[in-house]
């Protein structure tokens, strides 16, 4: 998992690992990007467990179609763009 390092506050990069920490495994993490600085914990964890579930559904496509990940998924705008 990153932080951004423009979050300067070391208490606020651990603050923010430790909402999205539980939504990481072996199929990947989170880069923590500016914008999330300040940002309340239910909205962090809500963005991580929809993007976790996009995630899954992605990887689910791949393995079905066996097509490369750019044919599966075309990244749009918001927190999407991450997977």
């Amino acid at each position: 998992m990153g932080v951004s390092q423009r979050i300067e506050s070391e208490a606020e990069r651990e603050r923010l690992k430790k909402v999205v920490a539980e939504y990481c495994d072996e199929q990947g993490g989170f880069i923590i990007r500016t914008a999330a600085e300040g940002v309340h914990e239910q909205e962090m964890a809500a963005d991580a467990a929809y993007l976790k579930r996009v995630w899954t559904k992605v990887m689910e496509r791949k393995k079905r179609n066996q097509t490369p990940l750019s044919a599966v998924w075309r990244a749009g705008s918001g927190p999407a763009r991450a997977a």
